[in-house]
């Protein structure tokens, strides 16, 4: 009895150990699975809303971008008078610029044009409101108009760039330009439709002589 009772005795106090043994282990299980779960970030799933706030994003820097601070009160009142202006068709630059002085003069008594080849606005108000107009014949000459508008607006912070829509630059383009123009010079751009002529080319007569 006394050998059978300490293998028994034996036995027992193993299986105890063994069952602490394995308390222990699954104590330290449980203990790391918790850790593991509190570290792990479990987002919910929402693509559609997600995209949706990144298209809100990238259309708000589009805005701040546009945005241009109109300083004047009465440069806003000019903006107005010009966005009502329809021109007759024109052949160039100088018949829209003449066509807009003449229906600007008749509300803006102290306004003048700028002569040819003079380094200055087309169109100047009171003094210090100025006009810029262009024909949107192609992207090289909405290129071309960035420069100036650069140099002209540090002498005139009221500035706006007046462009002839002729349905020859894509809408598309003609609005990243008006960004450009507004994040790189402050400058307002006013779209008006309106037909370009373009250049006329000259009739050549061929006289043929008859054998």
């Amino acid at each position: 009895m006394n050998k059978r009772g300490g293998i028994l005795g034996e036995l027992a106090k193993n299986f105890v150990k063994g069952l602490e043994a394995v308390s222990s282990e699954s104590k330290k299980a449980v203990r790391e699975t918790k850790k593991a779960f509190a570290e792990v970030k479990i987002e919910p799933r929402r693509k559609e809303t997600d995209k949706a706030a990144k298209q809100e994003k990238k259309e708000s820097k589009v805005r701040k971008i546009r945005k241009v601070k109109v300083i004047d009160d009465k440069f806003k009142e000019i903006l107005k008078n010009v966005q009502k202006f329809e021109p007759m068709p024109v052949a160039n630059e100088d018949e829209l610029q003449n066509q807009l002085y003449q229906r600007l003069s008749v509300s803006y008594p102290k306004i003048k044009k700028a002569r040819k080849k003079e380094e200055s606005p087309d169109i100047i108000i009171n003094g210090k409101y100025a006009l810029e107009v262009k024909i949107a014949k192609n992207q090289a000459a909405l290129t071309y108009l960035t420069g100036e508008l650069i140099r002209y607006s540090k002498h005139y912070p009221n500035i706006a760039a007046i462009i002839l829509n002729a349905g020859k630059v894509p809408e598309s383009l003609l609005k990243e330009y008006a960004s450009v123009y507004a994040s790189n010079a402050n400058v307002q751009t006013i779209f008006i439709n309106g037909v370009w002529k373009g250049k006329k080319s000259r009739n050549i007569k061929i006289n043929v002589r008859q054998s």
